[in-house]
């Protein structure tokens, strides 16, 4: 009766501890799927908050501030030059490899009045490379900019389309303004 009751005792020890077994499983399995979830959540914010930066930094040069624009092939790729409405400003927009990381990135140089010119970067080379840059003028005052953007960490690509209207571009030819 003894031995019947111990081997009942092991039975059920054996199964509880098998039961905890595939419960930890399960939960160690949950957690990883809501770690990948987090993950792909987290590089398209890093993405997003890249591409955004790129957008609106286009959006607020080439809508407001630029009087004419046109697309040269450098040495990296298209480059977005154009003048300002301000007299003597000299703007550009360009992607090429960052001297910290050799990753691609966007870039924004401003010159003004001759000096050598403040080169700034649109998108953090630490964390995404530019795999893409494109810029074509459409029409006078009409520029399309395309760009792919890479999360380092995650491989994850991401396309950005933006098409630009150069506001002043006919009242700075009017006025004579560049």
């Amino acid at each position: 009766m003894r031995l019947q009751r111990k081997g009942n005792m092991l039975a059920s020890t054996l199964l509880f501890l098998s039961c905890l077994v595939l419960i930890g499983l399960a939960g160690v399995q949950l957690l990883l799927a809501g770690l990948r979830v987090w993950e792909a959540g987290m590089s398209a914010l890093l993405l997003d908050n890249n591409g955004r930066a790129v957008c609106r930094a286009l959006e607020r040069e080439l809508n407001a501030e630029l009087a004419d624009a046109a697309v040269r092939v450098g040495s990296d790729g298209d480059v977005l030059v154009g003048n300002g409405v301000r007299a003597g400003r000299e703007y550009s927009f360009f992607s090429q490899p960052s001297p910290e990381t050799g990753r691609r990135a966007v870039y924004r140089s401003v010159s003004v009045a001759g000096q050598a010119p403040g080169v700034n970067p649109l998108t953090d080379p630490n964390s995404v490379a530019v795999t893409a840059w494109q810029v074509r003028c459409l029409s006078k005052n009409t520029v399309e900019a395309a760009f792919q953007l890479q999360d380092i960490r995650t491989g994850r690509r991401r396309e950005y389309h933006v098409l630009l209207t150069l506001y002043n571009a006919r009242a700075a030819a009017e006025t004579g303004q560049y």
